[in-house]
């Protein structure tokens, strides 16, 4: 690998090494204790040294091999494919930290395999050329020092060897006579002023020990400058490799100084090759907690008889029901806690008189609480505020952020926004033409506090629709694993096929399920997840923009590089309607939304108060998400527009949760992964219907408690024949999740605690845990095979202290300096709560090494 000279080419690798080393340090500096930067800073280079001292000697041919021309192949070839390689790795670890906040992980890089998934790595192409450009400016100017300081730690460390070398070739016999040694200065002098070192050099041939001419023999006084300048370059190194050596050895042996040692060479081996094995061997420090008593405890057993179960036919997403397997039974989950016999919520009035002929679950993607509705006191609006002249908002900015979620007020009923009122005439009138009605409450449950189960979109989407924690491991494995619960298109197929003999009017009917989305179904095997959990229909970007499309083919541009606008999909919902109103049926439909996926593009458009509109100056990625969470509002204003038109809005449940939340504001970072921050599970949740009392919900719950609240909420209301309603109950009380229509337990009846699990994105290495008495506190496990991963324990949902640590024990003394002992023995009984259900959740998925059960 040769770039303009070997100069260039070894300062290259020089500078994306030690890139790459300031990066990775910076990543995990939070876990260092106080003092340990820069007392042991010195000695997170030594494998970065070690490395260049390495590459150094394959740039300046130090290694060359003249005896075997197949030798002097296989050297350069090696020494082609570590510099190469090198180089490759520190880049990409550089460039992924810079688009994404967090370091490569190495065992994620199948994501490459997907079409979707390298237009999201290209997402961050041209930041990565600019880095790239710069590091080559970089070695370009500094190529002699560089260069002329390795070659000083290259002679250093080299020098036994050649010296072992010499003492071979001109054997013990003349190792002692006084030519010989003359001969090796003369040799040490051609070395110095050309800095090459061959091997070969060393043979008795070159030397004739016996007849060494005055012509040859070391004259110091031809060139003292340069034995004095060398012996000091060369003292100096020395002191400087031995300094750095002695703090390696005498700094304390902990895992996060192992860490910051490890030059990016090596991260992905050790990333693919060492399993961590912090849950295994950890240890109670205070002794609070489970510790080990649940070990081998699970909810798995032979699941309950239900007489309503048909017979002739085996209904998908119950086939442990008719195989006699293993299934999650409530009675046997240490951590379930029932509601059922509480009764409903007094402020949701008399549910007989509210119908439910239809529900509509729609995942909002990448949408947090507090955009939902948007407030001017708030983390997001405060950081566009900090941007403009006096911290006050010019007025056109300000009109975007009050109108911006005015959807999302009509939905929960939170008006209370703080930004200046209109003026003029007033508010910019929504599509749908329901001004008036758009600054009323719509009516329904808002719930102020949801914990999602995860941060991965399609694992969050499982999660929700299934009553589930999803699985435990990278990315979509869900799809070919044991869905442990019915999801709800399975529930709502089997209760419609039920015997509803003296039923009148739609309790009758049977369902019909759909899945729609904007965005391509490609990327890792979604449809696949979609299919398996019991959707009988599916509308995707693919079909959209197929020919053979039920309302011509859809040729607009896509917004990002997943989807096309949601736009088209009205049409697709007028008409699930109208043909259940033919054809008597019910009707589920799952949206999943998209436009507000990185990068955030919004649709052009010719109306002004819908273009995008700079809210901050310097935020660009944050004015961006915020503009389409505006495009979402205003898409949601259209779908429940066109249950008004169709005159169904009084009979249909409109459930609405956001899939995971953003840390853009507090930490900058665009995508969720290996990203924990508690504002990421923090998300918006609505049961919307016109004839429910609007209320708001401030317990602490789960998006794994939609299902069966949907199932209570079906029965509660009369919606179900009553043979479906017993069904639906005695299903309700099996599912993992409380119903959210009954006031929330935090304890068991053996006063376990109300744990809540998130699922961090891409999902085998970092749980979250909080429980719903203490949810300011919220921990991170580290759970899978990356072993730089932290524990981490914050305090507050924006994250403003964090405390992390690898070590367990470390880590809590840390909790307990910073936040008190009752804060550390939490986090010590989370923590066992979360070892025990990390293997627990294999259990149910029949995941690993349970995948026989």
């Amino acid at each position: 690998m040769i770039l303009f000279n070997r100069k260039a080419t070894f300062a290259l690798v020089a500078v994306t090494t030690i890139l790459s080393k300031v990066v990775h340090i910076y990543a995990h500096y939070g876990a260092l204790q106080e003092g340990q930067l820069t007392r042991w800073c010195y000695s997170f280079f030594l494998q970065d040294v070690v490395l260049l001292v390495i590459c150094h000697l394959f740039v300046a041919r130090k290694l060359d091999v003249n005896r075997s021309r197949t030798l002097r192949v296989l050297v350069g070839f090696g020494g082609t494919l570590l510099l190469s390689t090198s180089v490759f790795v520190s880049l990409s670890n550089a460039c992924v930290f810079y688009n994404s906040g967090v370091e490569v992980h190495w065992a994620n890089a199948t994501l490459a395999n997907d079409a979707a998934g390298r237009r999201t790595l290209l997402s961050g192409l041209w930041p990565s050329i600019y880095i790239t450009l710069a590091c080559i400016a970089t070695a370009a100017f500094l190529q002699w020092p560089l260069y002329f300081i390795f070659e000083i730690f290259s002679n250093l460390l080299s020098a036994p060897f050649i010296a072992m070398a010499y003492v071979m070739a001109v054997g013990p016999r003349h190792l002692f006579r006084r030519t010989t040694w003359r001969a090796w200065l003369a040799s040490a002098r051609q070395r110095i002023t050309s800095g090459s070192i061959d091997l070969e050099a060393c043979e008795p041939k070159d030397f004739d020990l016996d007849e060494t001419s005055s012509d040859e023999r070391l004259n110091l006084r031809n060139w003292p400058w340069v034995l004095l300048f060398q012996i000091f370059t060369h003292a100096a190194g020395l002191a400087a490799l031995l300094a750095m050596f002695i703090l390696f050895m005498i700094r304390p042996h902990k895992a996060t100084l192992k860490l910051m040692t490890w030059t990016a060479i090596v991260s992905p081996f050790v990333a693919l090759g060492s399993a961590s094995e912090a849950l295994a061997k950890m240890k109670p420090l205070y002794k609070s907690g489970i510790g080990f008593k649940w070990d081998g405890r699970t909810a798995m057993s032979r699941p309950t008889k239900y007489e309503w179960l048909p017979s002739d036919r085996e209904p998908a997403g119950f086939e442990d029901w008719y195989h006699d397997r293993r299934h999650y039974t409530a009675s046997h989950d240490p951590l379930k806690i029932s509601n059922l016999h509480d009764d409903v919520l007094e402020a949701l009035g008399d549910l007989k008189t509210v119908p439910i002929r239809h529900v509509i679950t729609i995942l909002l993607e990448s949408t947090r609480k507090d955009v939902f509705p948007l407030k001017k006191d708030g983390v997001i609006a405060q950081r566009f505020a900090d941007t403009w002249d006096n911290k006050e908002f010019p007025s056109d900015v300000e009109e975007r952020l009050r109108n911006i979620s005015a959807t999302a007020r009509h939905l929960t009923g939170d008006f209370d926004h703080g930004f200046a009122p209109p003026q003029g005439e007033g508010e910019v009138e929504n599509e749908s033409g329901a001004e008036d009605k758009m600054k009323k409450p719509r009516g329904g449950i808002s719930f102020e506090d949801t914990f999602v189960t995860s941060t991965y979109t399609l694992k969050s989407v499982a999660g929700s629709l299934c009553g589930v924690v999803p699985l435990i491991v990278d990315f979509n494995r869900e799809y070919k694993k044991h869905l442990y619960q019915p999801c709800l298109p399975h529930v709502l197929d089997v209760l419609g096929r039920l015997n509803h003999k003296g039923e009148e009017g739609y309790r009758s009917y049977p369902w019909k399920s759909t899945f729609m989305q904007s965005a391509t179904s490609t990327f890792d095997e979604q449809k696949n997840l979609v299919w398996k959990m019991g959707y009988g229909h599916f509308y995707d970007k693919e079909y959209l923009q197929a020919d053979y499309a039920k309302f011509g083919k859809v040729t607009l541009p896509d917004v990002n590089y997943f989807s096309v606008p949601e736009d088209p999909l009205l049409d697709y919902i007028k008409d699930e309607f109208n043909m259940a109103k033919e054809n008597d049926k019910r009707i589920m439909i799952t949206h999943l939304t998209s436009t507000s996926h990185h990068p955030y593009g919004i649709p052009d458009t010719d109306k002004p108060d819908e273009k995008y509109k700079e809210l901050g100056k310097g935020l660009d990625d944050l004015s961006k998400w915020v503009n389409a969470i505006g495009y979402d509002d205003r898409w949601l204003a259209k779908i429940l527009g066109a249950l008004d038109d169709l005159g169904v809005a009084n009979e249909t449940l409109v459930v609405m949760v956001g899939d995971h939340g953003l840390s853009i504001p507090e930490n900058g970072k665009l995508p969720t992964y290996y990203n924990p921050y508690t504002i990421n599970n923090i998300v918006p949740m609505v049961f919307s219907h016109p004839l429910l009392p609007p209320i708001k919900v401030q317990s602490s719950v789960t998006s794994r408690d939609i299902v069966p609240t949907i199932l209570d909420l079906l029965a509660e209301t009369g919606s179900l024949s009553k043979p479906a309603t017993k069904a639906a109950r005695d299903l309700t009380a099996n599912y993992e999740g409380q119903s959210m229509i009954r006031p929330i337990r935090t304890k068991t009846l053996n006063d376990v605690a109300n744990w809540q699990f998130t699922v961090v994105n891409p999902g085998g290495e970092q749980l979250t845990i909080r429980d719903a008495e203490h949810k300011q506190w919220v921990l991170t496990v580290p759970v899978g095979d990356a072993t730089d991963v932290e524990w981490q324990f914050s305090a507050d949902i924006h994250n403003a202290q964090v405390t992390l640590d690898l070590e367990f024990h470390d880590f809590l003394r840390k909790v307990e300096t910073k936040f008190g002992v009752e804060a550390a023995e939490w986090a010590e009984q989370a923590a066992f709560i979360g070892r025990w259900w990390v293997q627990e959740n294999w259990r149910r998925w029949r995941h690993g090494p349970y995948s026989r059960l």
